[in-house]
C-alpha cells in the first residue's frame, strides 16, 4: 500500500495491478479492508489509485457481488467529490460492480 503514495506513475500502476491479482487469487476480502482504509488518506493520487483498484470487480466476476455493499460508502464519497478524475474513476468502478451483480452471477 505504501507504493500508492509514490508519485511515480508506473509504480502506482504496477501496484494497482498487483492488488487486483491478489484479490482475484485470494478473494477480495484480503485486500478490500486495506484499500478502504487507504482511501481515507487525504491525498488525491492515493485515493485515485484506490478507486482504480476497485475496478477489480471487473476481474473477479461473481465474487464481487458479495462486496458491493461494503464499498458503497467509499464509492458514494468519490462520486460527489469535486475532482473530475475521482468521479470518473468511481463511475467506472460502479459500472463494473453493478454489472456483475445485475447479471446475477
Amino acid at each position: 500500500m505504501n507504493n500508492l503514495k509514490v508519485q511515480e506513475r508506473q509504480n502506482c500502476v504496477c501496484t494497482t495491478v498487483a492488488i487486483v491479482i491478489v484479490a482475484e487469487t485470494c478473494s477480495p476480502f484480503t485486500v478490500l479492508p486495506a484499500l478502504m482504509n487507504e482511501y481515507r488518506v487525504p491525498e488525491p493520487n492515493v485515493q485515485n489509485e484506490v478507486l482504480k483498484s476497485l475496478s477489480l470487480f471487473e476481474y473477479i466476476g461473481g465474487m464481487g457481488k458479495d462486496y458491493i455493499y461494503a464499498v458503497t460508502p467509499l464509492l458514494e464519497d468519490a462520486l460527489i467529490d469535486r475532482d473530475l478524475v475521482h468521479r470518473q474513476t468511481a463511475a467506472s468502478a460502479v459500472k463494473h460492480g453493478v454489472g456483475c451483480s445485475r447479471i446475477g452471477v
